[in-house]
């Protein structure tokens, strides 16, 4: 692929949840049954921003993918395991 990877922005949120609405439509990949709002991205932003790295793989076009670890879990014990859930990027992202 050519092109960056780089960290994202909140600039990104667009094309981020572009790419993820995809995956809900077109695929079980994501499980989830409906698009996520601009909104609930947003959210899923301020959960990461700072805390958690959230990648964006571009070329002249724009962004073609990004990759993110998320929490785990809300549990104290689990506040340092993360997942990956599974971009499609994580061999030249991480």
């Amino acid at each position: 692929m050519c092109g960056a990877i780089r960290d994202a922005g909140p600039d990104d949120l667009g094309p981020i949840n572009d790419i993820y609405n995809h995956y809900v439509l077109k695929s079980t990949a994501t499980f989830h049954e409906r698009p996520v709002s601009d909104d609930a991205r947003q959210d899923w932003w301020q959960v990461h921003a700072g805390h958690f790295p959230v990648l964006v793989a571009e070329a002249g076009s724009g962004v073609l993918g990004w990759a993110a670890l998320t929490p785990y879990s809300g549990r104290c014990a689990y506040r340092l395991t993360v997942e990956d859930p599974g971009s499609g990027l994580q061999g030249q992202a991480y």
